[in-house]
């Protein structure tokens, strides 16, 4: 049975690792479980297994600054920031991909449709941006660099669904009706004449990456919504 002060030894092992909480508490949960099979199956005392089980993390848990991120994180951290990114990337890709293909498929056939389509979907997305930061601004509020707390791996890609969500009326919905048009006509002259200029790169960008970035952002809020809940079962965490 680990003890309070023993418990209390462990929390200022990670202290000086920088990680996030939910990170913390996690690695925290495979330590106890690790300390408890060695004190009871192997018959070992705190010190001594707490000292193994540090080595065994020793290569995780080393600190390393990148050229991107100025401050220095783990190993784990940095890994897991990587896989959870990846599969959030993927899940938004194929999203996207969707989203692209339908919206190709109306502006090759009907222009309205595709007009009315592309419209929809942006102000959709504006909509859900404002309903979900009214419910739920202090945990966006938090995501700010400014007002950045470590509390999850996740707020980073969280940030993006805040800048994406007040991004779309400035430069999607406002004046759109001639955004649209100038794309349309772009799209049409390559199709039928070949052309490719500046103007179908800027508007290819303009109505599509934003899309993007809304997805990508949107599915980070959700799993730092999961992970906000995990914390508060396990350690009555509150924003």
């Amino acid at each position: 049975m680990i003890t309070s002060e023993e418990n209390i030894e462990i929390g200022e092992f990670l202290k000086e690792k920088n990680l996030p909480l939910d990170l913390r508490v996690e690695i925290l949960d495979h330590i106890r479980e690790q300390l408890s099979h060695k004190m009871e199956v192997e018959s070992k005392d705190f010190y001594l297994a707490f000292s193994e089980i540090k080595e065994s993390w020793k290569e995780d848990l080393v600190m390393k600054k990148t050229f991107f991120i100025r401050e220095s994180r783990t190993n784990i951290h940095r890994k897991t920031n990587r896989k959870a990114d990846l599969e959030i990337l993927k899940k938004s890709g194929l999203y996207f991909a969707i989203y692209f293909l339908l919206s190709s498929s109306f502006l090759y056939f009907n222009k309205t449709l595709a007009h009315n389509f592309i419209l929809g979907i942006y102000s959709l997305m504006t909509f859900m941006y404002l309903w979900l930061l009214l419910f739920n601004y202090k945990m966006l509020k938090i995501t700010a660099k400014s007002k950045r707390r470590k509390i999850s791996y996740l707020q980073q890609g969280t940030a993006v669904f805040t800048m994406v969500g007040i991004f779309i009326p400035v430069y999607v919905l406002f004046d759109f009706e001639n955004k649209f048009d100038r794309y349309y006509l772009s799209i049409f002259n390559l199709i039928n004449h070949g052309e490719i200029t500046v103007i179908l790169f800027a508007t290819l960008f303009t109505l599509n990456i934003y899309a993007y970035g809304w997805l990508y952002g949107f599915i980070n809020f959700l799993e730092y919504k999961k992970s906000l809940k995990i914390l508060e079962q396990k350690i009555n965490f509150k924003l």
